[in-house]
């Protein structure tokens, strides 16, 4: 942004307020014609600056202590991340509507709105903060793209839980979504190391952790002799996903990829990782 000051360059610091606005995340507003976002800004009294020749470079600072809502600014700086990675990946924009809204007191307290475009929600803004959970939210909504803003499932889960064929499909590549795009909190929620996320759930393709340890085997450059059986000698693009129809539980979206060949001259490999992440099971 440009800076019109009389102090000359290498001087004292010009800037004496600086306000920003969260482009990729608000508060949730409903009404008649749906739900959306109103921006927020913020005047922020923490931020650094350099010169650099005749220009000021501003760096804020979102603390808790020098703006309201700190988080609507890691919020939105999540969302520009995931889809330059994305867009990195072969992606285009239409994948990637991603928006987070902070509605107080919602119900669940953060959560995937599968309505519109969609929209991520979150109830306050200290709670909901770590990377992980930002890029696992985002899953989901990355996920209602692929299938033509249609997702189904929703409800309470744990990684090893027994739910529903669509809850643990869908929260299974969730959690892979976060698991392969972001490290911070990832141990909270799965073991990883070396290059492998694995799951230690129980049997069954309605528990999440083995779906996220499928996706995590046909995407990741790792063949562990333990958790992989040294069986995972895949290695897909992303751009795989692109292939991607409307899936309501695992077996749905496994079957569907196996006849139209989309594993290539890979399916018994694929075969066997679906066995080893104990997936031919419901429970």
């Amino acid at each position: 942004m440009p800076v019109t000051s009389q102090v000359a360059p290498g001087g004292a610091e010009p800037v004496v307020a600086f306000r920003a606005t969260a482009t990729e995340s608000g508060v949730l507003a409903c009404g008649a014609l749906g739900c959306g976002l109103l921006p927020v800004q913020q005047a922020i009294s923490g931020f650094v600056g350099s010169w650099q020749g005749g220009n000021r470079r501003i760096t804020p600072t979102f603390t808790s202590a020098n703006s309201p809502s700190p988080y609507f600014f890691r919020w939105s700086e999540e969302i520009k991340s995931l889809k330059s990675r994305w867009s990195g990946a072969s992606f285009g924009s239409s994948y990637t509507p991603f928006t987070a809204a902070y509605q107080p007191s919602s119900n669940p307290p953060v959560y995937f709105y599968p309505h519109g475009s969609g929209i991520v929600v979150y109830d306050t803004a200290n709670r909901w903060r770590d990377k992980w959970t930002m890029a696992h939210e985002f899953g989901h909504q990355f996920q209602y793209t692929l299938q033509g803003n249609h997702l189904s499932g929703g409800g309470p889960h744990t990684i090893c839980q027994a739910v529903s064929d669509s809850v643990g499909f869908v929260e299974g590549f969730a959690d892979w979504h976060g698991n392969f795009w972001e490290t911070e909190a990832r141990s909270s929620y799965f073991p990883c190391s070396g290059g492998e996320c694995w799951s230690t759930c129980n049997p069954g393709y309605r528990r999440e952790g083995n779906v996220m340890a499928f996706f995590w085997d046909l995407f990741d450059t790792k063949n562990d002799g333990t958790n992989d059986q040294g069986l995972d000698v895949v290695l897909f693009s992303l751009s795989l996903l692109k292939n991607w129809s409307n899936y309501s539980s695992f077996p749905s979206f496994y079957n569907d990829f196996t006849s139209r060949g989309l594993w290539g001259g890979q399916a018994g490999s694929v075969a066997s990782l679906r066995t080893v992440n104990r997936l031919t099971v419901a429970q």
